[in-house]
């Protein structure tokens, strides 16, 4: 994680070797210095994540964008 100002940037570094869910997903060739998502904190005490994928020589790889965006992208908070 980044900080941006007042948002925090996400960036992939592996996936976790806990699970053994998306062995068939390319992690090797997903890119490192792009950000798959930033947090933006909201004045209610939220968080709102947008989720803007994963990279591949600095091109989105599509496939995996909208699966981030209808599952993970949302607003969040504390309970």
């Amino acid at each position: 994680m980044e900080k941006s100002g007042n948002n925090i940037n996400i960036y992939f570094i592996e996936p976790s070797a806990r699970s053994s869910e998306g062995k068939d997903i390319p992690w090797k060739d997903f890119d490192k210095n792009s950000p798959i998502a930033t947090i933006i904190p909201q004045n209610n005490g939220e968080i709102e994540l947008d989720w803007l994928g994963f990279t591949v020589n600095g091109d989105l790889a599509m496939d995996y964008a909208i699966y981030g965006k209808k599952t993970l992208e949302g607003v969040y908070k504390k309970k």
